[in-house]
């Protein structure tokens, strides 16, 4: 079933649309003990159907659990070039090289910290995936003490 998002209503016509299309049998899609379900936006134009058989993910889509309605962003992503999940991506990492310290997102792009890595991978959302890998002895990243904040500000000479 489509429903037309009754916020969706933006500018000249413009009208959001969305749609359940799936359920994930992915396990780092899983809550409640079953797969949440790919909810899919598409935006039309001057009374346009939406076209959901042709659908390009885009961050406006989400995951929700069918149980409880827990939402989470979707990192699925899709272009000429290909297709894949950013979610899928890490879990599978951690399942094959272990827990990281730290696990970040920016949009479709992952950022794992371990003791001895880091690494940075997805999609950069025009086109490309991407990869690096930083490698150095345990004893470098520990002592850091390594805050994450949410901006970054610049001091000023007489601040310091």
């Amino acid at each position: 079933m489509i429903y037309p998002n009754p916020l969706g209503q933006r500018m000249n016509g413009q009208k959001t649309f969305t749609k359940m299309m799936f359920q994930s049998e992915e396990p780092v899609h899983q809550c409640c003990g079953e797969g949440m379900w790919f909810v899919a936006h598409e935006t039309t134009w001057g009374g346009d159907e939406p076209d959901f058989e042709n659908h390009y993910e885009s961050l406006d889509d989400y995951w929700v659990c069918g149980t409880c309605l827990t939402e989470k962003p979707s990192r699925r992503y899709r272009d000429w070039f290909g297709r894949g999940d950013t979610d899928v991506e890490v879990h599978e990492h951690i399942e094959e090289n272990g827990e990281p310290l730290k696990v970040m997102f920016n949009d479709y792009m992952a950022c794992l910290v371990y003791p001895d890595a880091v690494l940075v991978f997805g999609y950069d959302g025009n086109e490309y995936c991407h990869a690096f890998g930083f490698q150095t002895p345990p004893t470098d990243i520990h002592p850091l003490n390594l805050r994450i904040r949410e901006e970054i500000v610049l001091i000023s000479d007489e601040e310091e």
